[in-house]
Formats: C-alpha cells, sequence, structure tokens
C-alpha cells in the first residue's frame, strides 16, 4: 500500500504469457526537465518457458516512450519464486522495491551521460547502420524512418535534444514503440518488453553508453 498500484493485466493467446503492470508512484527525471514514471512490469509463463520476472520500466511521460535498458550494475528486472506464505511474500515485495530504487540510482546517471554525448551526423548514421543493417528495401526504409525521428521529428524533442546520443536512443525507442510492426503475432506490448524490441533497445543503449564510467 502506497509503494505501487496495478495499472493494467493482460495476456497473450490462451495465456501462454501474462503480464502485471504496477505504477509506482514516483515520478524522476532521467534528465533535466524530462520526467519519466516508473512502473513493475511483472510476467509469468505457463508453457513451461520461464519463472515469473519483474522489470523495471521507465517511461517517458511526453511520449511515452519505454526507456527499460539494464546497466552494469544495475539490472532492469528479476527473477521471483512462487511464495505460499503472506510474510514471505511481503518480504519479496520488499526486496522488488529496494532493487528498484537501485536501479533508478544506477540508470539516471547513464541518461544523463546520454544527453551530454554529443553526435554528428555522420556518427549517427553510422550507429543507425549498426542498429539496423541490412541492404533490402525494408532496412533502408527502417534506417530511413528513425533519422527522421532523430533529426527533430521526435515526440517531445526540446529535451531529447537532436545530435546528442539521448536523443538517438529517444528515436530508436519511439521507433520500437510506435512505429514498428511486429512479426509472429507478437503485441507490440510483448515485442517491446520481452522479445525484439526489448533486444533493439538494449543494443542501443550499449552502443550509446560506451565509453560511460562508473
Amino acid at each position: 500500500e502506497g509503494s505501487a498500484a496495478i495499472a493494467t493485466v493482460g495476456g497473450r493467446g490462451k495465456g501462454e504469457r501474462e503480464f502485471m503492470v504496477a505504477e509506482v508512484p514516483d515520478c524522476v527525471e532521467l534528465v533535466e526537465n524530462d520526467p519519466a514514471d516508473a512502473y513493475l512490469v511483472f510476467t509469468t509463463t505457463h508453457d513451461g518457458t520461464g519463472s515469473i520476472e519483474c522489470l523495471f520500466t521507465p517511461i517517458r511521460v511526453v511520449c511515452q516512450n519505454t526507456m527499460t535498458a539494464a546497466l552494469r550494475g544495475a539490472t532492469n528486472r528479476i527473477k521471483l519464486r512462487h511464495t505460499a506464505s503472506a510474510p514471505d511474500k511481503l518480504k519479496l515485495a520488499h526486496t522488488v522495491l529496494a532493487s528498484n530504487r537501485a536501479y533508478w540510482d544506477r540508470i539516471r546517471h547513464a541518461y544523463a551521460y546520454m544527453a551530454k554525448k554529443d553526435l554528428s551526423r555522420m556518427d549517427t548514421i553510422e550507429l543507425v547502420e549498426k542498429l539496423f543493417p541490412g541492404e533490402s528495401t525494408r532496412g533502408q526504409n527502417i534506417r530511413k524512418e528513425v533519422l527522421i525521428l532523430a533529426n527533430g521529428a521526435l515526440k517531445g524533442r526540446s529535451t531529447a535534444k537532436v545530435g546528442t546520443a539521448y536523443g538517438l536512443f529517444n528515436a530508436i525507442t519511439e521507433y520500437i514503440d510506435h512505429e514498428r510492426t511486429t512479426r509472429n503475432g507478437n503485441t507490440n506490448f510483448e515485442a517491446s518488453m520481452f522479445g525484439s524490441g526489448a533486444k533493439l533497445r538494449q543494443d542501443a543503449f550499449d552502443l550509446l553508453t560506451t565509453g560511460m564510467s562508473g
């Protein structure tokens, strides 16, 4: 009570994967004047492919971009076990919230680093080509779309400054969350949080925080 409130629940198919999203009543700044809401996303599967997991998920207020990423020393997820007793469940809740606070303390440092990291036009093109390789028409169109977002078409671009690593990361997250089409019947939410979109976001985060100390 007072620590998190359930925002939504959902699932895929006949319950192969189910999830619950809980909002933490803390609104934090990823960088100065750029607030994000904090969420906990619990997920479990019923097809034998995974355990219960909890993901720590910042969502940028101005454009609803999911900014989830893992950093050395600040993982964005923990695995949970089923517990039978109320005391065990309460202890588990405290563990989740403590881990969430530790995650935020570390991840803000990464976003501040990206906000100060300038990228030239050629730097941006090279990074986008690394993340979206291939000479197919589809690959070329994706790169073009991401570069358009990175060059000023991004929602809330006043805080995600064009020509910075933070601006490019926001362009990539906006593409993943709002523009990208998914395959294999996955919903956009599932792909963004657990599938190919999550991997793409993490790859972008790793590239754009290369050289960061601490």
